[in-house]
């Protein structure tokens, strides 16, 4: 079994460092998010960046861009030189990690992954992913789909973007 355990990211767009731990959720629970857009005096919550932080770092990780901006570098921001976001699922009591990079001192523009605390990583990003799908045995974005939302769900929040997501009536 797959599960969602945490998720870190530092100098994403607009966040400095964020660490969100799964693990303290049980099975069936519901989070709820709520932003404040300081800037905005018409609106509560629009361009806080719920979507940010929950669906394109995701996409970021899995697919190395960020739709909503022209350039790679753009993902890093103004608090650090270099930008990373880790993902981490706990697989089976094992944990799996994917860790996406841009300018960073050490890893450059890389893709590492770790298996039960052993680096997996290969020379090159598409080296790392497909270590990554051989070890989960299916491609990452539907792995990653799978986790975060019910594999039988027309919800394909992934393929949306930005405007459709917050169009979206639920």
């Amino acid at each position: 079994m797959f599960s969602l355990a945490r998720l870190k990211l530092h100098n994403f767009f607009i966040f400095e460092d964020v660490d969100l731990d799964f693990t303290v959720l049980k099975q069936g629970n519901v989070v709820y998010m709520e932003g404040i857009n300081h800037d905005a005096t018409d609106s509560k919550s629009n361009w806080s960046g719920k979507s940010t932080l929950l669906i394109d770092a995701f996409r970021w990780v899995i697919r190395g861009k960020y739709d909503r901006l022209e350039k790679a570098n753009d993902v890093v921001g103004q608090f650090d030189k270099w930008t990373s976001v880790r993902l981490v699922y706990a697989v089976n009591g094992d944990r799996l990690i994917i860790t996406r990079y841009r300018k960073h001192p050490k890893y450059k523009n890389h893709l590492t992954v770790k298996w039960r605390g052993k680096s997996v990583t290969g020379e090159r990003v598409v080296e790392s992913m497909a270590m990554f799908e051989k070890l989960v045995k299916m491609d990452v974005a539907r792995f990653t789909y799978g986790v975060l939302f019910d594999s039988n769900s027309d919800f394909d929040l992934f393929k949306q973007k930005p405007t459709a997501r917050k169009d979206r009536k639920s």
